[in-house]
């Protein structure tokens, strides 16, 4: 496999190798490399300047540095792209594939289109779906939903009388309770304490 041959422009203070097209009002600073592999080409338009010792190599493809473009000493740059027009690349800034804008400018030592470090974008967080709870209904709700009536609302008048509660009269005021528990109890510790006192509720004897 052959070797491109070292091709030396007029001013030897710099070298080009390859398919490098400069337009002559051009201003390259010595130790500056222009190197285009076979197959690929660089092109430096009107009014560029390129700075001490950069070195500007190309693949595949086409390297275009715009009019206009100025980079600083020490620059490197590989891979086909675009500089574009007036840009200005500080010293020793890297530049990988570059796709620069025009009149962009380009902080010193900076690292552009180093694509082995693109961080991947985080995923999205899966939002699980919750189990729906649905309410428990037992056979007496059932029922009343679906529009069944107790024994109690078919006749709302009657009452059951249940132990201590209170029964109601026609008027709706409550009367006694119905049952009163415990009066035996009382009567019986009413007479240990106080054997002259009578019994509850018992008439008094006749002497």
């Amino acid at each position: 496999m052959g070797s491109s041959q070292l091709r030396l422009s007029n001013n030897s203070h710099f070298c080009a190798i390859g398919d490098v097209k400069i337009h002559p009002s051009v201003a390259i600073a010595p130790g500056a490399v222009l190197e285009a592999a076979p197959g690929s080409r660089i092109e430096v338009a009107v009014g560029v300047c390129i700075g001490t010792g950069c070195v500007i190599q190309v693949q595949q493809g086409t390297l275009e540095l715009a009019a206009g473009a100025s980079l600083g000493g020490g620059v490197l740059i590989f891979g086909s792209g675009r500089v574009g027009a007036n840009a200005c690349i500080g010293s020793e800034a890297t530049l990988l594939y570059p796709e620069v804008e025009d009149g962009a400018a380009i902080a010193a030592k900076s690292l552009i289109g180093d694509r082995s470090r693109q961080l991947a974008a985080a995923p999205e967080p899966e939002t699980q779906s919750k189990p729906r709870l649905e309410p428990t209904v037992s056979a007496a709700d059932k029922e009343s939903v679906n529009g069944a009536v107790s024994p109690d609302e078919e006749n709302p008048d009657t009452q059951k009388t249940e132990l201590g509660t209170p029964e109601t009269n026609g008027a709706g005021k409550l009367s006694q309770f119905s049952h009163v528990y415990g009066k035996d109890q009382v009567n019986q510790l009413l007479s240990t304490l106080f054997p002259q006192r009578q019994t509850l509720n018992q008439p008094a004897s006749n002497q």
